[in-house]
């Protein structure tokens, strides 16, 4: 083993989001297989570390290596990214096994680079003129590192099947392994499977312009007798007023939830919707209410494909219509049992097994 200690790289750990969720994951199977782990960070929340410290026992094992940089650079994960790289990245490599946390977004040199989605590359290649040009300097720099990526022949990892076909289809990348994210259950909810259950519908999700949360206004408009909850972290809090100013009466917002509070609403729906008009990599958070014996409504496209039954994927807004209305017929305890099964295949120990069997290679 060349490599004792390995550096994790997420710039932005500020709200619990999946890809947060994958690192801290990460971070704790490394721990517990013995190895020193770093986790390179520029902004960290309380909730983070928190979350952190609760899920890593070993602490002597762990450290949080935070980089200082102007406040201006942590507005852009990929201009901070680009400045550490400029600073200190090489060192880094030289000194640990290096892993990328988010390659999408973070230019950084890396012995291992973890992509989530190409979101990116469709904005570039099917916006209009001015679309382009706004995107231009973020595709330029990404373009630059993702060809030396795959000239280099760096092992990069995917969180689906999906993901896997898009980075060969942009960029060609050819050292490519699947690495689907971890979906850990709060076991102190597992009773509530079995539960009475009302006709509502849920989306957890940060309150921001790119997650397509209007779209769930106009299910609502035209599912009166169907509740829709929309929860999760305000990102964006002219968006979240806005949404509020404007949502009909069968929608309820919760902002900034808690775990327990997340879990405690997920207990008494029937369905997840997924109203995102974007590619979603993976959906850690599908499968959390799947867990949780949701049916999932989704988008026909990207990582969902790994897990979301076909009857449950629509292809527009009219379908999601027809699918949520036979959904919420479908829901009993027997099809929320299933979901948990499907949901189960994506486990820890299974995320755990995958990522030290693809470390073996290269460490």
């Amino acid at each position: 083993m060349r490599y004792n200690s390995i550096a994790l790289i997420l710039f932005n750990l500020n709200a619990l989001g999946g890809i947060q969720r994958t690192t801290i994951y990460a971070a704790k199977a490394l721990v517990e297989e013995g190895y020193k782990v770093n986790i390179v960070t520029s902004s960290i929340s309380r909730h983070i570390y928190q979350a952190i410290y609760e899920n890593i026992s070993d602490k002597e094992k762990l450290r949080i290596l935070k980089i200082s940089l102007p406040l201006m650079f942590n507005q852009s994960p990929t201009m901070t990214a680009y400045i550490y790289k400029l600073l200190n990245a090489d060192a880094l490599v030289k000194k640990y096994f290096v892993i990328n946390m988010h390659g999408d977004i973070q230019p950084v040199n890396a012995h291992l680079v973890y992509f989530h989605q190409f979101n990116v590359d469709y904005h570039f290649y099917s916006g209009d003129l001015m679309q382009r040009i706004k995107i231009m300097p973020l595709y330029l720099i990404r373009e630059k590192y993702i060809v030396r990526l795959r000239d280099n022949q760096v092992p990069i990892l995917v969180n689906s099947r999906w993901t896997f076909v898009e980075a060969q289809k942009f960029w060609n990348l050819k050292n490519v392994h699947i690495l689907h994210p971890p979906v850990v259950m709060n076991k102190p909810y597992v009773s509530t499977m079995w539960s009475e259950r009302d006709d509502a519908v849920i989306t957890i999700s940060r309150f921001s312009p790119d997650r397509g949360l209007e779209y769930i206004y106009n299910l609502a408009e035209e599912l009166p007798w169907v509740k829709f909850i929309i929860a999760g972290y305000v990102q964006d809090r002219d968006y979240f007023l806005y949404l509020a100013s404007k949502k009909p009466r069968n929608v309820l917002l919760y902002p900034n939830i808690t775990e327990e509070e997340k879990y405690n609403l997920l207990s008494k729906a029937k369905l997840y919707l997924n109203s995102t008009p974007y590619i979603e990599g993976f959906g850690i958070a599908i499968l959390e209410g799947m867990l949780m014996g949701l049916i999932p409504v989704t988008n026909n496209k990207g990582g969902v494909l790994d897990f979301v039954p076909i009857q449950y994927r629509f292809n527009d807004f009219k379908e999601a219509k027809e699918i949520i209305i036979n959904a919420l017929k479908d829901w009993n305890p027997k099809v929320a049992f299933r979901m948990r099964e499907i949901a189960g295949a994506f486990s820890y120990d299974k995320y755990k097994q995958n990522l030290l069997k693809i470390l073996e290679k290269y460490l």
